[in-house]
């Protein structure tokens, strides 16, 4: 029987969720992962625009001033988009994979099932089903991959706390989905207390406010948002 030491085992791909408010900078953040394609299930790709790109990050740090898009609007078209992937030659010029947003897709299969389902309860469950279903396919990609998610406010069922989480429509998937990550962020807006400027930063471990976590020591708990520098940091640790 071979025995492998817990300081050998690496993460080669690295698994992110990321939650914020409409307008935080989620979608942009696809541009600061490497090599990646973003799967756009929203009207809002107009951030990665290569000019606007330039007006955050400057000449500070590396991103991608060209994003390529794959547009999606149901379950069965992003899976198909899965299977692309993972067979195509075409796919593995793309080192990364970016969702905007999961939680788009999951209220997009939801609408169209209760149209249909005379049970809602039974509506509710089918897309929970689904949407485990294509984060699982995702995970198995030999790629980093980038979900985006709304933000929601959940009571903790341990403290009673009411905390800000990944959203998502129904109760079950807003436990589920974070489980499936290895690193769950939220990217929000602070303040400068001196310069009263505002910046972006990624939130990678809880707090009495917050669900985030991270599986590795390596990161602090307020990062610079670019998740190619993260992934940097994960694998140099």
């Amino acid at each position: 029987m071979q025995f492998k030491s817990a300081n050998d085992i690496s993460q080669q791909w690295i698994k992110f969720l990321v939650y914020g408010h409409s307008g935080v900078g989620k979608t942009v953040l696809a541009a600061t992962m490497p090599n990646v394609l973003l799967i756009s299930a929203e009207a809002g790709t107009l951030s990665l625009k290569t000019s606007n790109l330039a007006k955050i990050y400057g000449d500070s740090v590396e991103y991608n001033p060209d994003v390529p898009i794959i547009e999606v609007r149901t379950i069965d078209e992003l899976l198909n988009v899965g299977k692309w992937l993972a067979t195509s030659d075409e796919a593995k010029q793309f080192e990364s994979v970016a969702l905007d947003s999961i939680s788009e897709i999951a209220e997009i299969y939801l609408r169209d099932n209760l149209k249909r389902s005379p049970d809602p309860r039974q509506a509710y469950g089918k897309m929970a089903q689904e949407v485990m279903g294509v984060i699982e396919a995702f995970k198995r990609l030999p790629k980093h991959i980038y979900f985006a998610a709304k933000v929601d406010r959940y009571k903790d069922g341990i403290t009673g706390m009411q905390l800000n989480g990944p959203g998502f429509p129904g109760q079950q998937l807003s436990g589920d989905v974070p489980h499936q990550f290895d690193y769950v962020f939220k990217l929000d807006i602070g303040q400068n207390p001196e310069t009263k400027e505002n910046y972006r930063y990624l939130l990678t471990q809880p707090d009495n406010q917050n669900k985030a976590k991270s599986r590795g020591g390596s990161i602090d708990v307020m990062e610079y948002p670019h998740l190619g520098m993260i992934i940097n940091k994960i694998h140099n640790s």
